[in-house]
């Protein structure tokens, strides 16, 4: 058996993930050398699909377990690892495929270790294999018992091997600084280096700068002022976590009150502690839920930044994990504020706006999509930030927590997680550095936002022929396609049942179209059958002249594009991914139909369709496609909604729908439902 989030990860992978994933290690075959439990025996099937050859050149297997191998052309991996490798994979943006080779990853790892070096760390493997071998020309040495050194940073490449890794974490915990590094994070780190660079030209040619920034120093000097340390000495030490803290706060009350100073109480960490959740749009795409409270504030994927100008010229975009986001700190005192109240003091021929776009645990590999979501001008900054252990970009912005003062607590676990006084030095640090990019005359042009070069992007065929017969089956039912000058929008319904409250928002977008094309969901999963659901919004709208409503076929909403869609009652048990059927229809079915306008209901309540609101927010303006959302009709107080309907016929309330549906609806439901079982 495989854990929860081991299987979520599986939901993602495809045939196609496999191949670039054995394409790029060289390997002619793969085997399996295990029992496969049933949710993960696709795998297997699979890789049938890939029709590699067995001719044993150089052959991954899988296993349950890791085993070491001697054959440079035969590597093993557990199961476990593989679907970790495989999820990297899927993650991997189509912009820069063609940047993804052996040869640029190991002239990146290559730089990675030699700053290492040069910083002190003792660079090893725990094992050979086909990582090892990439390297083998460098003489790192395999760890074993006899293994000598003299430095106290030891900078440990786990290829799999975690029994040995562990072991010798163990036999040197006391004395020396060990980090175990898997090769996955390296490449990680790799493929952050390349989505930086990609973004850094293509926003350099319209006049924005991007700046990719390290914590080198503070890495390195992680328990400052505190040198020679031990991996004993990071233990103790990481048990000043948020999450252990959070779960003993009397324990820690003594740190708490000398790390917050004035601010503390209380009430205060509970709630600067409370991190909203991470909701997952899609590839590349994650956001935290909104959240309002006295201290921490979040909304629309964008956490509060204090004293922002009501007019600005540009905007300084801050893109990374935790440390922007602001580690359990309050909003005034993130990296964005007090380098916001920076600008605002000392720059005076332009003004700007800090922006922060972090997301606690998200480096850009996993939250690139924002720079397709964020309006850019000319003389806008873009920075990014990466914490982790190896550094690498434009420059270090830890370097002012040198002059902290020690005397107290001002960090958590680690040097990189600091009170208002170490954040407060750090944004000192980073307006030194881009001042004179701040200092420049504002230029007065139009904001614009990035376009997904479509050269880059892969077109799947499969998707041409369900297209083809979806648009011949429905032709008779649409409006004269591609007329000049003509507005084409659509909504997208289940209409189960048909309401006023759909009434009205058909209503309101035919309004602001020429011809608004509303797609039914055929999908025939839902309370009222599709023949009946179609049927009661075509009499529901037959007046409006320049509505066409016609089914959405397997390409919108349905178990293969948005299976989580119809778990709607139950969305604990679903996996809410529906950035898919998003994509798809972004990139064929809006295009095959002109349209350039979706209108959605506001969602406050359902959870499922308020995912898939914000999705569509954040990918179809990259297909020149604009979300318009409507607000929800209301009866008296109450908003109008199918499932309220659905609630009172079970009471058989006929009275209370009359309310809630349209005329046409009404009859259909008496006649239905109507007489006494």
């Amino acid at each position: 058996m495989i854990n929860t989030k081991l299987q979520n990860k599986l939901t993602r992978i495809n045939y196609k993930t496999i191949k670039k994933y054995l394409d790029f290690w060289e390997f002619n075959s793969i085997e399996f050398d295990l029992d496969f439990s049933e949710e993960v025996s696709f795998l297997k099937d699979e890789c049938v699909k890939l029709a590699y050859s067995l001719d044993n050149k150089k052959k991954l297997i899988v296993r349950e377990s890791f085993l070491e191998s001697d054959d440079e052309n035969v590597e093993y991996i557990s199961l476990s690892q593989l679907i970790y490798d495989l999820d990297v994979f899927c993650n991997i943006p189509e912009e820069i495929s063609k940047m993804i080779n052996k040869q640029r990853f190991c002239s990146f790892a290559n730089s990675i270790f030699l700053q290492m070096k040069n910083n002190g760390w003792f660079i090893c493997f725990s094992n050979k294999g086909v990582f090892y071998h990439l390297f083998k020309d460098n003489n790192y040495p395999i760890i074993d018992d006899e293994l000598c050194f003299t430095e106290n940073k030891v900078y440990l490449v786990n290829c799999g091997d975690e029994e040995k890794t562990n072991s010798f974490y163990k036999k040197h915990i006391e004395t020396v600084r060990t980090e175990r590094i898997r090769e996955l994070v390296l490449f990680r780190e790799w493929l952050i280096f390349e989505i930086y660079s990609y973004f850094k030209e293509l926003l350099g040619e319209k006049g924005v700068n991007v700046y990719l920034a390290n914590w080198e120093w503070a890495q390195n000097n992680i328990l400052y002022p505190k040198q020679n340390i031990s991996s004993m000495d990071r233990e103790l030490r990481n048990n000043l976590s948020i999450y252990n803290i959070s779960e003993n706060e009397k324990q820690y009350e003594q740190f708490l009150k000398e790390f917050y100073g004035s601010d503390y109480s209380l009430d205060y960490v509970r709630n600067v502690m409370d991190i909203p959740l991470r909701n997952y749009y899609g590839i590349g795409c994650i956001h935290h839920a909104d959240k309002t409270s006295e201290y921490l504030n979040v909304s629309i994927g964008e956490r509060k930044t204090s004293d922002c100008p009501e007019k600005y010229n540009n905007t300084v975009h801050m893109l990374g994990g935790c440390v922007f986001f602001g580690y359990a700190i309050d909003d005034s005192k993130t990296i964005a504020s007090f380098l916001q109240r920076k600008i605002n003091t000392y720059i005076k021929k332009n003004s700007f706006r800090v922006s922060n776009k972090a997301i606690w645990g998200g480096n850009i590999d996993e939250t690139y999509n924002t720079f397709y979501e964020s309006e850019f001008k000319k003389g806008d900054i873009v920075l990014i930030s990466y914490a982790g252990l190896t550094s690498f970009g434009d420059f270090d912005i830890s370097k002012g927590l040198a002059f902290c003062n020690t005397n107290h607590e001002f960090y958590f676990d680690g040097l990189v997680h600091c009170n208002a006084e170490g954040y407060e030095a750090v944004a000192d640090r980073i307006f030194e550095l881009i001042e004179d990019d701040l200092e420049k005359e504002s230029v007065d042009e139009s904001a614009f936002r990035i376009v997904r070069d479509k050269r880059n992007v892969k077109h799947d065929s499969k998707y041409d022929t369900e297209l083809n017969n979806y648009l011949d089956s429905i032709k008779n039912d649409l409006p004269p396609l591609f007329e000049k000058d003509k507005t084409y929008g659509c909504a997208v319904m289940n209409c189960n049942p048909f309401t006023l409250g759909h009434r009205y928002l058909i209503e309101t977008a035919a309004k602001q179209v020429d011809y608004l094309i509303v797609f039914v969901v055929e999908e025939n999963k839902s309370y009222f059958p599709f023949e009946d659901r179609i049927m009661l919004v075509k009499q529901g709208t037959a007046d409006l002249k320049n509505v066409y409503v016609v089914p959405s076929g397997n390409l919108i909403i349905s178990a293969v594009t948005f299976p989580g869609y119809f778990l709607k009652d139950n969305p604990e048990k679903s996996v809410i991914d529906s950035s898919s059927d998003v994509e798809i229809f972004g990139r064929y079915i809006a295009p095959a139909l002109g349209i350039t306008k979706r209108f959605v209901g506001e969602e406050p309540t359902d959870i499922v369709t308020n995912h898939y609101n914000e999705t569509m927010k954040s990918f179809l303006p990259q297909f020149g496609i604009e979300l318009i959302i409507i607000r929800r009709k209301q009866s008296g107080s109450v908003i109008i909604s199918a499932s309220t309907v659905r609630k009172y016929l079970k009471k058989k309330d006929f009275d209370a729908i009359q309310k809630f549906v349209p005329e046409t609806t009404f009859s259909y439901l008496v006649k239905r439902f109507g007489e006494e079982e």
